[in-house]
């Protein structure tokens, strides 16, 4: 009868370890395709990336780059650049709102642009000036308004490039008959320019 026990017990102990172990071997075999599928997947995501295409619209065109690009080509950076150079400046906005609407219209997906107006009050009245980068370069179009009074109207000053490393700020001093645009920073002289001409336009 023991004998009997202990055999019958010798049995079970077997199916529960070997049932373990089979256990064990089917999860493994399960995890193993899971990470498998998991692989295909990303290399399927990868594939698609890899094929893909990104589109940039700028002034209503649209530029093709490939995914993995973070910027234009020559072809299309000077395009952009052609296109942001012969723009035709306003020469008054009525708002400091249709100045930033006309900024938005011009800034390039992926680059820089900036706007401020800092320094003395000129004989000019306070100068506000808009920036934008040209693309896959250090260079900024600057273009320079003034406004006479708090709320009047921004008219028409200056308009020229600049090469810089980031966006310029600038503020304005003026000094005898000049008007100094200065590094915010650094307070280098960037450029100066003729305040009796820029009166006279008026």
């Amino acid at each position: 009868m023991n004998a009997l026990k202990y055999k019958n017990l010798a049995i079970v102990v077997m199916v529960l370890v070997g049932g373990g172990a089979t256990w064990g071997y089917l999860r493994s075999q399960h995890k193993a395709n899971e990470i498998a599928h998991a692989g295909e997947h990303r290399d399927h995501e990868l594939n698609t990336q890899a094929h893909g295409q990104k589109v940039v619209t700028y002034r209503g065109e649209n530029y093709t780059l490939p995914l993995q690009e973070t910027d234009y080509s020559a072809e299309q950076a000077a395009k952009i650049e052609r296109i942001i150079m012969s723009d035709v400046a306003p020469s008054r906005f009525q708002t400091y709102q249709a100045m930033m609407d006309y900024v938005n219209t011009l800034e390039v997906p992926g680059y820089g642009s900036s706007t401020g107006g800092y320094g003395d009050q000129t004989p000019l009245g306070q100068i506000t000036y808009i920036s934008i980068q040209l693309p896959k370069k250090s260079e900024f179009r600057v273009i320079t308004y003034r406004a006479g009074k708090p709320n009047a109207e921004y008219v028409y000053v200056d308009d020229f490039l600049i090469k810089y490393p980031y966006p310029p700020a600038f503020e304005f001093t003026a000094e005898g008959d000049e008007l100094v645009y200065k590094d915010e920073k650094n307070k280098n002289v960037l450029r100066k320019i003729s305040l009796q001409s820029r009166m006279a336009k008026e």
